[in-house]
């Protein structure tokens, strides 16, 4: 007897002999087992099928992998935990995080949280700590909940992320303000309001940190354009990118 012919019968039997109840079938499959004929380990194969006849909806072969991680004293991990491994990242740099999909009983859409105990098994009240941040997180979304409602656990979910090492961008010199080296001339653009106002243009690639940007001025690149009104100013951070100070309500009264 193989988990896979197991599998095979716990799919079958249901759909076949409708006479048979989901206990009549794990009951006669545990008696199976039971016969001496029938050789192979069977430790984890009864402890699958008694967890599949004792837990409604749970399919044979999440039975049978749970039943064979507990026989192995050794968690569920995900295949993608391998692959980080056989990619180089070391026990220290892959972060395991185990979710779930939870949702008020009769209802069709799941609401996915953290377990809030991530190193050691989910014990009665790290359960009921789950059902509490499902409560909340319902209530957030939806405005309402109904305490006491039956709450289903539709899927456990176990995520393995490699971190990296945190990524350090160059330090550029601050250059000063004036923009003058990425000048690249001067043409009308029209501003609503205003009409067509000479502006000046100036090139993106050129532009270097601390470079400061009056309106009204175009900063163009390859793939887009920075539009600086009449009255704003642009300056360039120390990572490149253009920051604009909008004005308040108060000053735009003035």
């Amino acid at each position: 007897m193989s988990p896979l012919i197991l599998h095979e019968l716990s799919y079958a039997f249901p759909r076949y002999i409708k006479q048979m109840t989901h206990q009549d079938i794990a009951n006669y499959l545990l008696m199976v087992l039971g016969w001496e004929a029938v050789q192979g380990e069977k430790g984890a194969m009864v402890d699958a099928v008694e967890r599949w006849r004792d837990t409604s909806g749970l399919a044979f072969a999440d039975a049978y992998l749970a039943a064979l991680a507990a026989e192995q004293d050794r968690p569920v991990y995900s295949k993608n935990l391998r692959e980080l491994r056989a990619q180089g990242y070391s026990a220290d740099r892959i972060r395991l995080t185990r979710m779930a999909d939870l949702k008020v009983l009769g209802q069709t859409y799941e609401l996915l949280l953290p377990l809030p105990v991530q190193n050691r098994k989910l014990d009665a009240a790290g359960m009921k700590a789950l059902l509490a941040a499902f409560g909340k997180l319902y209530r957030a979304r939806y405005a309402f909940f109904y305490e006491g409602e039956p709450i289903e656990i539709v899927n456990l979910r176990l995520s393995a992320e490699g971190l990296n090492a945190p990524v350090k961008l160059p330090q550029t010199a601050k250059a000063k303000p004036n923009p003058a080296a990425a000048r690249r001339g001067r043409r009308p653009v029209y501003f609503e309001g205003r009409g067509f106002v000479p502006s000046t243009i100036y090139e993106r690639e050129e532009l270097r940190f601390g470079m400061r940007i009056r309106g009204p001025a175009v900063i163009e690149e390859a793939t887009s354009a920075t539009l600086i009104p009449p009255g704003y100013a642009a300056e360039a951070g120390a990572d490149l990118g253009l920051f604009v100070r909008l004005k308040s309500a108060k000053e735009t009264r003035r």
